[in-house]
Formats: structure tokens, C-alpha cells, sequence
């Protein structure tokens, strides 16, 4: 991988893993990065998760076409994240298409859990514990199992710190 200029970094994991704090701790200390926020996007863009839930297959399309068009306005690596179900086409797409990692985030279920729980009701999707463990499990069982990670960071309370250092790493091995 040396010397490849990498269009993309994927985060992918369960809801509540951290791959929004990572991406935007890696954007924020790392010029070489900017962060796209898909859920927030979305929301801007269709005015609640309910709105684009109803019309997904479209809101992801819109999406990863505002997303390409931002890498070509940039000589940054995006970051964006995925969880790897209704969106496996397209993070399909972008690895046959251009240079991206998939990179797993990896976080205990009760951190998650606890993360979803403490969220916005409206801006993200659904808060219950119970939803969030069901999807945990299924994530585990039958999402992850069919993806191909390039690499993983472990995020279970990750201090900036450790993110810092996991891209320093990352860097050095990928100029």
C-alpha cells in the first residue's frame, strides 16, 4: 500500500462504536483528512431520520454522490462511515472504484448501548437499548462476517490520544 494515494477511509461498525468520534478526532488532528457526517447529511438533507428511512435506498445514492463529489474538489482522504448492511453495494462501489480501507470499529456492546441511549431523539437512528442490542448481535452475526476489513481500531472509551496514534501508524505505513 505504499505511496497510494487513498481516496477513502470507511469506518464501519455498530451504532454507538465511536465512527463518528473517530473520523472527526482524525480530521481535526490530521490535515491529510476531512470527516462527511452521513447521518447529518441525510438529516440536512431530508429534514428527519423517519424522511430518509422512507426513501433509503435514494438517500444513500445522494449521499455517496455528495461524498465523490467532495473527493474530487479535494486532495484530502475522506472518512466517512458505514455500518455495513443496506449500504454494502455502495461501500462495494467505492473499493472497486477507488482506493479505500475499510477500517472495523470495534466496541463493547455496552458501549454502545450507552452511546445510542445518550443521543438526540430525531437526530440519529432509533435510541432504545433494546433495538441497539438486537442490532449489536446481528451486526455481529451476520453483517460483519461478509465484510473484508483492511484494518481495525478498538474504540471502547478511546482517548484522542489513542485515535492520534492509531493514524500516526497508519500514516507512516501509508504516506
Amino acid at each position: 500500500m505504499d505511496n497510494i494515494q487513498l481516496d477513502f477511509l470507511v469506518l464501519i461498525g455498530p451504532s454507538g462504536a465511536g465512527k463518528s468520534f473517530i473520523g472527526k478526532t482524525a480530521a481535526a488532528s490530521f490535515d491529510q483528512f476531512e470527516f462527511v457526517d452521513g447521518e447529518k447529511y441525510l438529516i440536512q438533507k431530508y429534514g428527519s431520520v423517519n424522511d430518509f428511512i422512507k426513501v433509503k435506498t435514494q438517500a444513500l445514492k445522494d449521499l455517496y454522490h455528495y461524498i465523490e463529489e467532495l473527493a474530487k474538489k479535494t486532495d484530502k482522504t475522506i472518512i466517512f462511515e458505514g455500518i455495513g448492511l443496506s449500504d454494502q453495494s455502495f461501500i462495494d462501489y467505492f473499493q472497486q472504484t477507488y482506493h479505500t480501507l475499510l477500517i472495523e470499529v470495534i466496541s463493547s456492546k455496552e458501549l454502545c448501548i450507552s452511546q445510542v441511549s445518550t443521543r438526540q431523539k430525531g437526530l440519529n437512528f432509533r435510541n432504545e437499548n433494546e433495538y441497539t442490542e438486537h442490532f449489536y448481535d446481528y451486526w455481529h452475526q451476520k453483517i460483519r462476517p461478509t465484510l473484508s476489513f483492511d484494518l481495525s481500531i478498538q474504540n471502547d472509551h478511546a482517548a484522542i490520544e489513542d485515535i492520534k496514534k492509531f493514524f500516526t501508524n497508519f500514516l507512516i505505513k501509508n504516506p
